[in-house]
Formats: structure tokens, C-alpha cells, sequence
């Protein structure tokens, strides 16, 4: 059942790479961090606990290498596997002892459209929470369904066979939903679910130019540059628009958008503990941006693309709208930068990062933190060279709530402490 599908309205923007989030000059108006170490005039978080002022810095600890073009990694709640997803091939598991499975869980490749340098792939992937129950997982790729030149973005159901480590090859059913694209771009991707159960994936602005001329990110018929939300059932093939989305009732609106306003959120996260909802958005060619919303605060929020990127108007004159970033920092004499958006550290082997979001940029390699202040504001950036990494795809965490970095060269690290 088709719940969710458009066929002509998505206008994907062409990309040169994984990751072309820049290009033209900085203007050097915008404020904040330029990633060279520096708090981007953030005020000071007092650590609550004393003794974390003297801890050490957190390191990377090597688990896996040898991936191909590994761009997410998840696991169910509790199991102490690792999923990763592969770009061109689809998921791959590595076990307790570390040992990458030499069966992927889901093999893909021979439905999967992949264009090398492109945007394109197998992008999402997202366990059910009662997974080890029911078995229900949900994955994003492009492939080609409406019949364009090009591949669209997919977003199906499947289902673990009677061996935990091997998924059924086949989709559960009918895409959920699949957008066609007129040209290669902004896929976007990313889906997760909620601390509310339902289903939530994300899809860039979807233009084939800079400064979203068809203004597909502020217009509610059109899914691009959209956070959407969507109820799985209880059961394979009962998929909904939850009657408590902000715009399910209004004239000329998509039902199953949920906040917009948005050009790349390649990645973004609810915090596990709060609820609170993170989204880096990936600027066009001067400024990056994370975007916060309070739990319970998400549904009918803009985030401002492409009336503003970050706090810049993108036309002279115009007026900011949309919610403001927490934190933003500039692409520095124009220089190539893209935000890989992280998580909030909820885990227990560094309590005091407790709290903390962490970030990347994908071009300079460079990984910070920030909390938030009573105000709900960023505070206290640190920097952390110990973790720079090389052409970073992602962030992730374990069904334990630790964390890990992506490489897109095909390492996979865990954040650990020293």
C-alpha cells in the first residue's frame, strides 16, 4: 500500500559528491565556530560533577575496517550487534567479538541503484522498537520505481528470516512510500523512530539549484526539505498518517509532513533521554547549522530554509524565519564544509559526556560536543582532536547507547574513554 507516494513534485539537486553541501564565497557575516578550536563565542557549561573537569578527552578505539562505503550504524535496543550500513551493497553486521559476518543481513545490490560520486545507494535504516519480538525493520534506497531516468528514493519493510544474522532478501509488501527524482541529489534518507513510537524520515530540499528556487522547502505540498512522520501499525502493511500530525487536516498540505524548512538534514537524533530532537541542516555555501527542538515541540516547526541559511538571509532584505539554530559555524575563506550531524552521548562508559551532542564536519575531519544550558541554548563546545577523522559519514550508537564514527574510506571506531 502506496501511503506516501509522489511522483512528480520531488526536483532532486544534482551533487558532484557524497556530501556537496558548499561552493561560492563566504561572506564572513555569519557568527560562530570556524572549526579551528575556538568556543564560537558559546558561553561556559559548569560541569556538575567536579571530577570531570580533569578527565581525559575521549580517544577513538578501532572495530572494524574493510566496509564498503559504510554511512550509518544502529542496532536494536540491548542486542550487541552492530548494523552498519553499506552504501553499494545494504546491511552488514558485526558480531560480539568484533568479527565482520562474511553474509551481509540484507543484501541489496542487485536492486540498489548506486552511482558512484553520487547521493544514491542504500541510505536508512531503522530496527521497530519491539524488533526482538516481531522482527520488523524499515530501509531507505534508490531504485528506480516511477520510471524516471534516474533512481528514486525508496522506503520499504522487511523482515529477519529464522537466522538472526540473515533478513529475508525481499521488501514486506509494497514500498511504504518512494519518491521519483527528475535527477540525482539531495536524497536525504535518514529514518529513525521516535521516542513516540511512530516513524519519522527525513528528505533534503530536493531542487536541482542553490537557494531552493522552487521553494519546495517552505511549501507544504511538497515532501522536500521535510521532516515526515508516519505510523507502522502493529503489523506488516498497516501504515498510517497519524491523525495528530500538524498538518494532516489542512487544505494543500501533505499529511505526512511533520516540520520543514530544511535543506540537508543529513543526519539528525532524537536525545534517548529527554526526547529533545537534533538536526544538523547542511548549508549551501556559507553557513552550518544544528537546530534543536524541546520534546513535544517538533510537530509544525520551520526551521527556515531557504528563507535563511542558518542566521543569513539567502536574499538581501528578506526576513528571518523559522527557528533560530542553537549553533552554527561558517565556511571558513569559503572553504568546502558539510555538518554531520551526531547524537546525545547517553551511554555509561563516559559519564562525564553525559548530555553532550556531538558532531563532524565531513570535509575537515574535526568532531565537537556542546550541551544545553537551562536556557536550552549551546554551551560549553569542546573540541576533540583525538577523534578527527577522515571523511566522517556518521555518527552511531549501540543498542547499549555507546557511540561510534564512520569513515567513508571504510573504518568504523568506537568512542571510548582513555
Amino acid at each position: 500500500m502506496l501511503v506516501v507516494t509522489q511522483r512528480n513534485s520531488l526536483i532532486l539537486a544534482a551533487l558532484a559528491g557524497l556530501f556537496l553541501a558548499c561552493g561560492g564565497d563566504d561572506d564572513g557575516s555569519t557568527d560562530g565556530d570556524n572549526g579551528g578550536g575556538d568556543d564560537g563565542g558559546l558561553p561556559d557549561l559548569p560541569d556538575a560533577d567536579p571530577s570531570c573537569a580533569a578527565a581525559a578527552a575521549p580517544i577513538r578505539v578501532p572495530v572494524a575496517s574493510g566496509l564498503e562505503r559504510p554511512i550509518f550504524l544502529t542496532a536494536p535496543q540491548d542486542d550487541d550487534r552492530l548494523f552498519v550500513v553499506e552504501q553499494k551493497v545494504g546491511i552488514r553486521i558485526i558480531d560480539g567479538s568484533g568479527e565482520v559476518l562474511p553474509t551481509p543481513f540484507l543484501d541489496l545490490s542487485d536492486i540498489v541503484q548506486f552511482q558512484s560520486g553520487q547521493y544514491t545507494g542504500v541510505l536508512g535504516l531503522a530496527f521497530h522498537p519491539d524488533y526482538a519480538n516481531n522482527g520488523r525493520f524499515f530501509v531507505t534506497y534508490t531504485q528506480n520505481q516511477g520510471g524516471s531516468s534516474t533512481e528514486d528514493l525508496v522506503l520499504s519493510e522487511f523482515a529477519v528470516s529464522d537466522d538472526p544474522d540473515v533478513a529475508n532478501p525481499d521488501p514486506v509488501g509494497d514500498p511504504i512510500f518512494f519518491g521519483v527524482a527528475s535527477v540525482r541529489g539531495h536524497y536525504g534518507g535518514q529514518i529513525g523512530f521516535g521516542p513516540d513510537g511512530k516513524l519519522y524520515a527525513g528528505f533534503g530540499d530536493m531542487d536541482a539549484e542553490g537557494g531552493n528556487p522552487s521553494g519546495s522547502a517552505q511549501d507544504l505540498a511538497d515532501l522536500g526539505g521535510k521532516i515526515l512522520r508516519i505510523d507502522v501499525g502493529a503489523a506488516a502493511g498497516d501504515i498510517s498518517v497519524p491523525d495528530d500530525n500538524p498538518f494532516v487536516d489542512q487544505g494543500g498540505a501533505r499529511g505526512e509532513v511533520f516540520a520543514y524548512g530544511l535543506r540537508v538534514p543529513w543526519r539528525w537524533s532524537f536525545d534517548s533521554m529527554t526526547g529533545d530532537f537534533f538536526v544538523a541542516d547542511v548549508g549551501q555555501n556559507r553557513v552550518e547549522e544544528v537546530n534543536v527542538r524541546a520534546a513535544g515541540e517538533l510537530g509544525g516547526t520551520n526551521f527556515g530554509w531557504a528563507i535563511v541559511e542558518g542566521t543569513l538571509c539567502v536574499d538581501s532584505g528578506c526576513d528571518a524565519e523559522g527557528v533560530q539554530p542553537v549553533f552554527t559555524y561558517d565556511h571558513e575563506g569559503g572553504a568546502p564544509a558539510a555538518i554531520i550531524g551526531g547524537v546525545v552521548y547517553r551511554g555509561s562508559a563516559m559519564p562525564c559526556l553525559g548530555g553532550r551532542y556531538f558532531f563532524a564536519d565531513h570535509e575537515t575531519g574535526m568532531v565537537k560536543s556542546f550541551a544545553l544550558n537551562g536556557s536550552g541554548q549551546a554551551a560549553g563546545l569542546e573540541e576533540y582532536p583525538d577523534l578527527r577523522s577522515s571523511l566522517i559519514t556518521s555518527f552511531g550508537l549501540d543498542g547499549q547507547g555507546e557511540m561510534y564514527i564512520l569513515e567513508l574510506e571504510g573504518d568504523v571506531f568506537r568512542v571510548a574513554p582513555q
